[in-house]
């Protein structure tokens, strides 16, 4: 997904050879704004999810929490990118947090420029649970206790599942509508959210892995 980024004098190797992971930052209250800014928008998700319905009234809604998710991620890119940073860290390195951040935000950019964040409306809202499990990392990094950890893979794993199931229903509808349409350039467009569908999956296949060798969460 990226290039190799150069190690900076702050970023620290552990783990496997050659991989370079990102430490905190050196300030905890950056890694505390991080959290609650993760911690606003997933409670911005939280409203948008008890919603009787998914109409066009949300859009405003979803759109403005989507900024704000989106926003997070450049940042984090920009920090991890520029000092080395990762709040986090430890446990990410800088082609992982591109990977995660970079093509999710474009893909999300996309959509609203193609104004078709009405069909996706769905898997855009369920999205939004996921900054817990990001602030979950981060409460980690800045000194939780260990069920904290446990909590969070826990509720990442059930997250995804719910993401994926929300992802392919759409997906699904999505594409019977343009076929039906014979709108032949959104159909192939909408083709993005399947590497999207792929990592979620390989993430269950990690949380799944992880259980069967440790028998634990």
């Amino acid at each position: 997904m990226a290039s190799e980024i150069p190690v900076a004098p702050s970023k620290i190797s552990t783990g496997k050879q050659g991989r370079v992971e990102l430490q905190p930052p050196s300030h905890a209250w950056i890694s505390w704004c991080i959290l609650f800014a993760y911690l606003a928008v997933f409670f911005e998700g939280v409203a948008l999810l008890v919603n009787d319905h998914y109409g066009p009234e949300i859009l405003p809604r979803v759109s403005a929490a989507q900024f704000h998710l989106c926003s997070i991620y450049v940042l984090e890119v920009a920090i991890a990118l520029g000092p080395g940073w990762c709040a986090m860290s430890p446990g990410w390195t800088s082609g992982e947090l591109i990977a995660h951040h970079v093509p999710y935000t474009f893909t999300v950019m996309l959509c609203f420029a193609l104004n078709q964040q009405h069909k996706w409306t769905l898997p855009l809202v369920v999205v939004l649970l996921t900054p817990l499990n990001e602030g979950l990392f981060i409460a980690n990094s800045l000194g939780a206790p260990g069920w904290v950890a446990k909590v969070r893979r826990l509720y990442g794993f059930s997250v995804i599942v719910l993401l994926i199931g929300s992802e392919i229903r759409t997906w699904m509808k999505v594409m019977q509508q343009h076929w039906a349409d014979s709108a032949l350039l959104m159909l192939l467009l909408d083709q993005l959210v399947l590497p999207a569908i792929y990592y979620h999956f390989k993430l269950l296949c990690m949380y799944v892995r992880r259980w069967r060798k440790t028998r634990s969460l």
